[in-house]
């Protein structure tokens, strides 16, 4: 889990799915913005 890169990643979200510059509200959060990445292990697939 870190900070670093989560505003940055939010607003890269907000411009694909949402087609604004910001994430409205920015910075009115209680708390810091983050980005947590899982890894998962095991994959399955089909086929």
């Amino acid at each position: 889990m870190t900070e670093e890169g989560a505003v940055d990643h939010i607003n890269e979200l907000t411009e694909r799915y949402m087609d604004r510059e910001e994430y409205p509200n920015l910075g009115n959060e209680g708390g810091p913005r983050v980005v947590v990445r899982i890894r998962p292990d095991r994959v399955v697939t089909g086929g």
